[in-house]
C-alpha cells in the first residue's frame, strides 16, 4: 500500500485526492458511518490495535480502532463511535483516557457491537457470557434515551447521519429539546431490575447537563432560558457527585457561562476562578479548552474590574498551555 492508494481497496488515488479514499469509498462512507463497517481480519492485526488488546485497556482499543488507517487520514470522531455504543463523546472520551474498563456486560456489548473477533480479546463474548441475550439488549425507549442524549451532545441531528461531524452550536433548539424530553420520560421509566449493568455508565447527571447545554445556546441566540441552564447545570453537578471530579469541572465550567448569562457576573467570577485553578490539576485537554472558551460570554461584563482580572487570568491561562 502506497501513499496514493485508496487504505480501504487498494485503488490509486489521484495526484490531488486530498480526502485519502477513492470517490467509491467516500460514497460508501455515507452509508458507513450509521453503523460499524465490516472491516477485515487483518485490521486487528495493526500495531496500535494489537498492543491495545495485549494491555487489555477496551477504552484504548476503541481509540486505535478510530484512528485505523482503514478510516482514511482523519479518525472516526468519538461522536459517531459513541453513537454506536450507546453512549456519549463524553463518556467515551473517558473511557478511552480513563482506567481499563472491568465490567464484563460492558466489555462483551462493545466488543460485540464493534465485532473484534473473540481470538483477540481476554475474555468470552459466547453463549454463557453475561452480556448475551436480553439482558444485554436495552429496551427501544432506552435506546432512544440514549439515542437523543448523543444526539444533542453532538449538536443537533442524530449522530452518525453526516459524514462529518456538525459545529458544536445546536441549530435546532425546539428539536433538542424535544429530544431531551423523551429521554427523561424514557429515563422515568426504567427498571433498574431489568437494565444491564453497562447502562449504569449512563445517569442522570449527563442528562441534566445537556439540558444546560441547550439552555446556555438559546440564551446566546435569543437572550432567554439562561435561569434554566443556571438551574440545570446546578442540579448536574449535585447528580454527578464530588467522586467524578472531570464531569463535575466541566459542569461548573457550563455553570459560570450560565451566570454570566444571567447577569450574575460575581457569582460567575467565583466559580470560574475555582475551575480555572481545578483544571491545573487535570490533563483532560477538553477541560482546559472549555475553561478558555468561558471568554465568550463574559464580553458585557468586561467593563466590570473583576471581570476584567477573570479575562487576564484565562488569557494567562491560555497562555501557560501553549
Amino acid at each position: 500500500m502506497t501513499p496514493a492508494s485508496c487504505p480501504r481497496c487498494g485503488g490509486r488515488l489521484a495526484r490531488d485526492n486530498g480526502t485519502g479514499r477513492c470517490a467509491p469509498c467516500q460514497a460508501a462512507e455515507r452509508d458507513r458511518l450509521s453503523a460499524p463497517p465490516a472491516v477485515p481480519d487483518s485490521f486487528w492485526d495493526h500495531e496500535p490495535v494489537r498492543k491495545a488488546l495485549a494491555r487489555r485497556h477496551l477504552g484504548q482499543v476503541i481509540r486505535a480502532y478510530r484512528h485505523h488507517p482503514y478510516h482514511g487520514r482523519s479518525p472516526l470522531p468519538q461522536s459517531i463511535v459513541a453513537g454506536w455504543l450507546g453512549i456519549t463523546q463524553a463518556q467515551l472520551s473517558r473511557i478511552e483516557n480513563g482506567p481499563a474498563l472491568v465490567h464484563l456486560d460492558r466489555l462483551t456489548h462493545w466488543a460485540t457491537v464493534l465485532c473484534i473477533p473473540p481470538r483477540s480479546l481476554w475474555f468470552s463474548v459466547g453463549p454463557d457470557s453475561p452480556a448475551d441475550g436480553i439482558r444485554a439488549t436495552p429496551d427501544l425507549g432506552r435506546r432512544t434515551l440514549l439515542a437523543g442524549i448523543a444526539a444533542v451532545s453532538a449538536g443537533a441531528g442524530l449522530v452518525g447521519v453526516a459524514e462529518q461531524p456538525r459545529p458544536r452550536r445546536i441549530g435546532n433548539h425546539r428539536s433538542a429539546l424535544t429530544l431531551l424530553g423523551r429521554a427523561s420520560d424514557q429515563f422515568e421509566r426504567v427498571d433498574p431490575e431489568r437494565e444491564p449493568t453497562w447502562m449504569a455508565f449512563y445517569d442522570r447527571g449527563e442528562l441534566l447537563a445537556q439540558y444546560g447545554r441547550v439552555y446556555r445556546d438559546m440564551a446566546r441566540q435569543t437572550g432567554t432560558h439562561a435561569a434554566q441552564a443556571v438551574r440545570s447545570v446546578e442540579n448536574a453537578i449535585v447528580a454527578f457527585g464530588p467522586a467524578n471530579v472531570r464531569s463535575m469541572v466541566l459542569n461548573e465550567v457550563g455553570l459560570c457561562s450560565a451566570l454570566f448569562l444571567t447577569d450574575e457576573p460575581e457569582r460567575a467570577v467565583a466559580v470560574g476562578t475555582r475551575v480555572v485553578e481545578q483544571s491545573r490539576a487535570l490533563s483532560s485537554s477538553r477541560v482546559v479548552d472549555r475553561v478558555l472558551n468561558l471568554r465568550r460570554d463574559l464580553g458585557r461584563h468586561r467593563h466590570l474590574p473583576l471581570v476584567a482580572e477573570f479575562d487576564r487570568t484565562l488569557t494567562a491561562r491560555a497562555a501557560a498551555t501553549v
